[in-house]
C-alpha cells in the first residue's frame, strides 16, 4: 500500500511539472505560474516530467534501477523550482519526500549493503564461483 502511494506521489508530482511546459510552449494558460517561462523552461519541465512518470513505471513493474530516472528527474526539478520559486517552491517538499526512497536505493548498490551481500550470498550457493554474471 505504501508503495502504491509513494508511486502516486511520484506521477503526481510529475504531472505537475506539466504546468511548467505547457506555459513556456502556449499549451494552456497556467496562472498558477507567473513566472515568465522560455522555451529551455518548458523543456526542462517536461523532461522532468517523463522522467519521474518513467520512473513510477519502473517502480511499479518492480525494476530495481528506477532510483536512476527518478535522481535525474529530482535534479531537474529542484532546478525548475528554484527557477520560479515563488510559483513552485511547495515542490521541494515532494522532492524531498522522493529523494530519501532515492537515497536508500543508491545505498543498497553497496557492496557491503545487507541487500548486496543476500544476493552474492544467493549467487554463491546457486551457481557456483561465477556468482557476479547476473
Amino acid at each position: 500500500m505504501l508503495k502504491l502511494i509513494f508511486i502516486a506521489l511520484i506521477v503526481v508530482h510529475g504531472l505537475i511539472h506539466l504546468m511548467g511546459a505547457a506555459k513556456a510552449f502556449g499549451w494552456a494558460d497556467v496562472n498558477a505560474i507567473q513566472h515568465p517561462m522560455t522555451k529551455l523552461d518548458g523543456a526542462a519541465w517536461l523532461i522532468t516530467t517523463l522522467l519521474f512518470v518513467a520512473s513510477a513505471v519502473l517502480l511499479a513493474t518492480g525494476s530495481h534501477s528506477w532510483w536512476i530516472p527518478a535522481s535525474f528527474a529530482l535534479v531537474l526539478s529542484q532546478i525548475a523550482i528554484i527557477g520560479a520559486w515563488s510559483d513552485a517552491r511547495f515542490g521541494t517538499i515532494a522532492n524531498v519526500i522522493i529523494f530519501v526512497p532515492v537515497a536508500l536505493a543508491i545505498f543498497d548498490l553497496r557492496p557491503s549493503s545487507v541487500r548486496s551481500q543476500f544476493v552474492d550470498k544467493v549467487a554463491a550457493r546457486t551457481q557456483g564461483d561465477d556468482h557476479r554474471g547476473w
